[in-house]
């Protein structure tokens, strides 16, 4: 039997959506506890089969109601990042192996 599970979010309330876009963090603050635990709440039973975990999934996760997302998530939590700075790189035929 294979292990199961999902990546990434789920889809949001409008209400997590609104309180997303208002953060400068791209979290949800500790203040909107209540309809961040709801949201988290539904997207965990969504993944919870009737049936059982034998034929639902064998691992569920809260499908990241608090982010909005891992382009804004990373660079808030870790230096290195500028919004600014682009670097372009180029590359040639001779980089890649071709099967002729």
């Amino acid at each position: 039997m294979y292990d199961t599970t999902m990546a990434g979010s789920f889809y949001r309330p409008k209400e997590i959506e609104d309180l997303l876009k208002v953060s400068g963090t791209g979290e949800v603050s500790e203040k909107d506890e209540k309809p961040i635990k709801s949201a988290e709440t539904l997207a965990v039973s969504d993944q919870i089969h009737p049936l059982g975990s034998k034929v639902g999934l064998s691992w569920v996760s809260n499908g990241d109601q608090r982010k909005s997302g891992y382009t804004t998530y990373i660079p808030n939590r870790f230096s290195g990042f500028s919004s600014g700075e682009k670097k372009s790189h180029s590359s040639s035929q001779k980089n890649f192996m071709m099967n002729s």
